[in-house]
């Protein structure tokens, strides 16, 4: 599947979020600074018990000159979950298909 033919969606998360059940791609993920900084996972699952696919920590908007954009191509199987730590207060968009 060439990118431009897979209709990404995307879902835009501020905390921990199922964004999909079952199968499909993970193609980028942007990480926007908050002022807390922290770590954001993508799990292949319906919940952080899943797979983890990525790890990212991420400062805070002082650190870093955001948002970063972060392409993946990562197929999951069981779903995908966005986690984030307790401390993390930015947010991140994950496209996917």
């Amino acid at each position: 599947m060439r990118p431009i033919d897979a209709g990404w969606r995307y879902a835009r998360a501020t905390g921990d979020l199922k964004v999909r059940e079952g199968g499909g791609v993970v193609h980028a993920a942007v990480l926007n600074p908050g002022s807390t900084a922290g770590t954001v996972t993508l799990y292949d699952g319906a919940d952080e018990s899943g797979t983890v696919m990525a790890t990212f920590t991420v400062g805070t908007t002082a650190q870093v000159f955001g948002p970063v954009c972060v392409t993946l191509d990562v197929a999951f199987s069981a779903g995908l979950y966005v986690g984030f730590d307790d401390n993390f207060d930015g947010s991140v968009t994950v496209a996917y298909a």
